[in-house]
């Protein structure tokens, strides 16, 4: 392989540290470092908040995980700020069992942290808001309201990938969130998306990377 992989990571943030290290163990050629810019042949972004707009083009791009949190974190590469998503020539790679789909009408509107969702609670005025956890507690579980719903709305959420396992109907208006491939089939949209969700000893070992890499 023989590129320099910068590895860009907020010291202040121990999960950042935690996966750094192990993409550092991972990635052969790779260092980390707390500099949004440097000279490297790739640069690796640890979630949106920090040094991923100062890169341009390429960037191969880590993020909380869709599922198995804490010890697993979603990789991917991202083209000018798109995500790639299409493993669709892949085998099979575990994943979470899907749940019959449902068909009512209940409707939850899940808002993502710092979300005004007033022109989705306009569309559904009969809906239930979600707020982010982090943000207002929840009075019940995302287990227990995804239960009580057939229809969730919303952004970015990765609560919308929950639904979608559950059986849930998705109205999803971000183009560029893990539920972007969803009208291609929830199959074919979960087994791609198990290969964007990567356990911290794949990290470390090199199957992630190895896996990842020759798709860049």
């Amino acid at each position: 392989m023989g590129e320099r992989v910068a590895i860009h990571c907020n010291q202040e943030l121990n999960h950042q540290v935690r996966f750094a290290q192990a993409l550092n163990k991972g990635i052969p050629g790779s260092f980390i470092t707390s500099e949004k810019v440097c000279k490297a042949d790739i640069h690796v972004c640890m979630g949106p908040w920090y040094a991923l707009k100062e890169q341009k083009g390429q960037v191969f791009y880590s993020d909380r995980a869709y599922w198995g949190d804490p010890d697993c974190v979603s990789l991917c590469w991202m083209y000018n700020g798109v995500k790639i998503f299409d493993w669709s020539d892949k085998p099979k790679r575990v994943h979470p069992v899907l749940k019959p789909r449902k068909s009512g009408k209940r409707t939850v509107i899940m808002w993502d942290y710092g979300m005004d969702g007033q022109n989705e609670a306009d569309l559904y005025p009969n809906s239930t808001i979600r707020r982010h956890p982090e943000e207002v507690k929840p009075a019940e579980t995302l287990e227990e309201c995804l239960q009580r719903h057939d229809r969730a709305v919303g952004r970015h959420t990765t609560a919308l990938v929950d639904a979608a396992i559950e059986g849930l109907h998705i109205e999803c208006t971000a183009s560029n969130g893990p539920l972007s491939g969803l009208t291609d089939g929830r199959e074919h949209w979960i087994n791609c998306l198990a290969w964007h969700n990567w356990h911290i000893d794949e990290i470390e070992s090199g199957k992630a990377w190895s896996h990842l890499y020759q798709c860049s």
